[in-house]
């Protein structure tokens, strides 16, 4: 017995010779080992094995030491990788003729740069040189790349001929946790070994609770030609909840990766990630939800992932990620071609760069809005598309050209049709560290269609800008090359808008082609209320310098205005409270200087010919948003005139109120004036009172002028479509004959007196004004005279006897100075071609038969108003009258 504490030797022999020991105990012993030039195999060892140990020619003789234990000992080995520790605590091996190894127990710690464990191992080698090696793995710990593993045990057994390895079996199950793998993985499970055949493989089935992550993978290889033959390899991922890996704040959802690969056993166990192989793999992510986009989705597709210098690049099949949507009420499809780099740990997104795509659109339902496609759009990325820094996405830019011909919109019972075919535009968005993204947002060629209003706009332009960050806002500019509406000759549009948490705005402009109308509005929002306003205002237009005055502005004026000329005004307001109810929109218009030619379709036959003018007009009206011709109106009148043929009124002044637009409606009481009516018979003072019923409707509750000294009116005059009634009566009142006879304009004509009555007029059908049993009559004595320059002398009585013609001029004897008692005027006929009147008159001339009274009759027949309105010019009172 003898304890060495150190001991050093060089040991060379060219012969073994058989030592007589019955067992070899190593306690504490320390070994070691430098490995140079390559590594240590059985060749450095075999003078120990030859002979199975007993160094002698009979294989079947025992070995010279039949048994070795050791405990306690300390092996170190230097190798290129650095130096491996294994403490054997305890060793206890027989060893026994023809080659036989009773592996008893055995213990050892092995601790190397890489990792460390425990291993127990048991087996035999039998003398036909057949093994069975049993393991158990304890407390396994270790770092191979960015691969790392906290703790592992399990059980491993190995049986067969070490000489024939191809023909070796074996397997074993190994439990692990707190294995880190790339991008931030912590999992754990089973790893299963199996060796048989010829193949190596190993099955692994891990998770990670933390991130509801299940990876499965699978390993095969071919050891007939290690070297040579890849190593195949498949694993599968799924993830239940996307939102615990974080890739994206907000990002939800469940998906399955399937990843296959092929690649050489030294670069794979080499820890070395750039001597992976490229991986083939196919994704399927399923209820999607992204906080930026609304509803769930779903993606799949193929990439192929390599790995270089820490970073993994993926790239898609060339059919590109196929994105399904399930959003805002419709579907949503999009094609995705491209590539994206992954820092791998920690795992991060480094940059994506995507190709051409094509996104479409089948229905969408935003803000009680429904958008019926299908919309396509082409989108070209600018610059890759996206921009990463340090694994956050900083910036998008993308060309769009729409692929489809039109979409359709409704909203509030309302449709609009997109005309999307020549659309095309730019889509920029830049991300903060904090706060809204901003966007830029283009758009062109954009057509709209609104059949409920017959309203068509073509090459609208859309610029939208988002300022993004923590003051986020708004900015819009819009431009439309034409808006057209039957009502109305085209306008060009342009707008800008601005709009914040806080309020929001948008001004612009409407130009209209051919007469350079020019609109200006502008909406106003408060932000915090939901309350807000709105405004029209056009610039003043001088409708002389239009093409075609009124109807170059709209053509609906046509059936009722053939022209119109001055200066016009109109603006336009409303308001709505936060609950989104909105007030009546408020209307001025105002038309000064104008000219009104009325269409003839929309007058009567007794008004052909009529034509307008205002000196100032001014519509104010209060019109409900969701029925404006249901609102009411007051309409003023000043300086206005009217002229038909020869006969004109001026001095028109008045309000008219209006309790419904159109068909216009008013309350009864409505009163124009009338300053003065210069026509045969000239008036003054002209009063209407009256009512609208309609938009040619009317009742007259009374008109009346002061005329020749005295008052003439009617009443309750219905209009009805245009129409006067059949019949209405006008009515005198203390009418001046003096006033008369000077309007004749008749020399030698005076006279003195007042004539009040009733005149019956009647309206044919093809315009004929018709006087039927009128009569005026004297209310008081007055006296009459006619005494006409041209007359010749009165001869005496008897030549006048005898003459033909002698009566009549018995009758302008008393004309001369004709003092009446009673004067009466009937009259009958057409009023404008043939009236007769007949004059009685009651009375006496003092200076002829001493006085004696008179009961003289006047018929008058002929045109008597073209006379009057020729103010009796070269009238032959003769050739008109009969006496008696």
């Amino acid at each position: 017995t003898a304890r060495i504490d150190r001991l050093a030797a060089d040991l060379s022999w060219p012969t073994w010779t058989r030592p007589a020991v019955s067992g070899l105990s190593l306690d504490g012993v320390q070994l070691n080992l430098a490995i140079t030039d390559g590594a240590l195999d059985a060749g450095d060892l075999a003078p120990l094995l030859a002979m199975g140990g007993s160094g002698a020619s009979d294989p079947s003789t025992a070995p010279a030491v039949p048994e070795i234990m050791v405990n306690d000992a300390f092996v170190e080995i230097i190798h290129p990788g650095g130096p491996t520790v294994v403490s054997l605590t305890g060793v206890e091996v027989g060893l026994g003729a023809d080659g036989a190894v009773d592996l008893r127990h055995g213990e050892a710690d092995i601790v190397h740069p890489s990792g460390q464990a425990t291993v127990l191992a048991s087996g035999i080698r039998r003398a036909d040189g057949e093994v069975t090696l049993n393991l158990t793995l304890d407390g396994g710990q270790g770092r191979v790349g960015p691969v790392e593993l906290a703790d592992a045990g399990g059980s491993l057994h190995l049986s067969g001929d070490p000489a024939r390895p191809l023909a070796m079996a074996g397997g074993g199950e190994i439990a692990v946790s707190g294995l880190a793998l790339p991008g931030g993985l912590l999992t754990g499970g089973t790893v299963m070994l199996r060796l048989g055949g010829g193949m190596a493989g190993m099955t692994a089935a891990l998770t990670d609770d933390a991130l509801a992550l299940g990876l499965n993978g699978r390993v095969d290889a071919d050891l007939h030609d290690l070297a040579a033959v890849p190593v195949d390899i498949s694993a599968e991922v799924s993830v239940g909840n996307l939102s615990r890996l974080n890739l994206v704040p907000g990002l939800a959802g469940q998906g399955t990766a399937a990843m296959k690969a092929k690649g050489m056993a030294a670069d794979l166990v080499s820890g070395d990630l750039n001597r992976l192989p490229p991986v083939t793999a196919e994704v399927d992510v399923s209820n999607l939800a992204v906080p930026q986009a609304p509803g769930t989705w779903a993606a799949k597709g193929r990439a192929q992932i390599t790995l270089a210098d820490g970073i993994a690049t993926v790239a898609l099949a060339e059919e590109g990620l196929s994105i399904i949507g399930a959003a805002l009420g419709g579907a949503i499809t999009a094609t995705v071609p491209g590539r994206v780099r992954l820092q791998v740990d920690p795992f991060l997104v480094s940059g994506v760069e995507l190709a051409s795509s094509r996104v479409s659109v089948d229905r969408l339902d935003v803000e009680g809005a429904s958008v019926t496609g299908p919309l396509t759009v082409d989108v070209k990325p600018l610059g890759g598309g996206l921009t990463f820094e340090a694994g956050t996405l900083k910036s998008a830019a993308f060309d769009l050209k729409a692929a489809s011909p039109s979409l359709r919109i409704k909203a509030g019972g309302h449709a609009l049709v997109a005309r999307t075919a020549r659309v095309k535009g730019s889509a920029r968005a830049s991300l903060p560290p904090e706060g809204l993204p901003g966007i830029r947002l283009a758009l062109s060629g954009l057509g709209l269609h609104a059949p409920d209003v017959d309203l068509e706009a073509e090459g609208l332009s859309v610029t939208a800008s988002r300022r993004g960050g923590p003051d986020d806002s708004w900015n819009l500019d819009i431009e439309g090359k034409r808006l057209r509406h039957v009502a109305a000759a085209p306008f060009a549009l342009t707008a800008k808008g601005h709009w914040n948490s806080r309020k929001a705005n948008l001004e612009g402009s409407l130009r209209q082609e051919g007469s350079n109308l020019v609109a200006g509005f502008s909406v106003n929002r408060d932000g915090r209320t939901g309350a807000g306003r709105a405004r029209v205002d056009t610039v003043p237009l001088d409708l002389g310098g239009v093409p075609g005055g009124l109807n170059g502005i709209t053509p609906l004026a046509a059936p009722f205005v053939r022209s119109l000329t001055g200066t016009v005004q109109v603006s336009a307001s409303t308001e709505w409270d936060k609950a989104g109810k909105v007030a009546p929109v408020a209307v001025t218009a105002s038309l000064r200087g104008a000219g009104i030619t009325p269409a003839a379709s929309v007058l009567p036959p007794s008004l052909k010919g009529a034509v307008a003018g205002v000196g100032a007009l001014t519509v104010e009206a209060s019109l409900p948003a969701d029925d404006p011709v249901a609102g009411r109106g007051m309409v003023t009148i000043g300086g206005g005139n009217l002229r038909l043929g020869a006969a004109q009124a001026t001095g028109v002044e008045g309000k008219l109120e209006l309790d419904h637009i159109w068909p216009p409606h008013s309350p009864p009481g409505q009163e124009l004036r009338i300053g003065h009516i210069a026509a045969a018979l000239p008036a003054k003072d002209g009063r209407m009172r009256f009512q609208l019923l309609g938009a040619a409707s009317a009742v007259v509750e009374r008109i009346e002028v002061t005329t020749i000294g005295g008052r003439v009116w009617a009443e309750d005059i219905a209009v009805s479509d245009g129409a006067l009634p059949e019949k209405i009566v006008l009515h005198a009142d203390n009418l001046g004959l003096g006033d008369l006879a000077s309007q004749f304009n008749v020399m030698g004509l005076s006279a003195d007196g007042r004539l009040s009555g009733q005149v019956p007029v009647t309206f044919a059908e093809d315009g004929t004004v018709l006087i039927q049993g009128g009569e005026l009559a004297a209310k008081e004595k007055g006296n009459l005279s006619f005494r006409p320059p041209t007359r010749a002398p009165v001869r005496d009585e008897g030549a006048q006897a005898e003459e033909q013609g002698g009566r009549m001029d018995l009758v302008l004897d008393v004309l001369e100075d004709l003092r009446f008692d009673g004067l009466t005027v009937s009259l009958d006929g057409n009023a404008r071609k043939d009236i007769r009147a007949r004059l009685r008159i009651q009375g006496r001339n003092p200076k002829i038969q001493d006085g004696r009274p008179v009961d003289l009759t006047v018929d008058l027949s002929g045109n008597i108003g073209e006379a009057i309105q020729a103010e009796f010019e070269n009238f032959d009172i003769q050739g008109l009258t009969r006496a008696r």
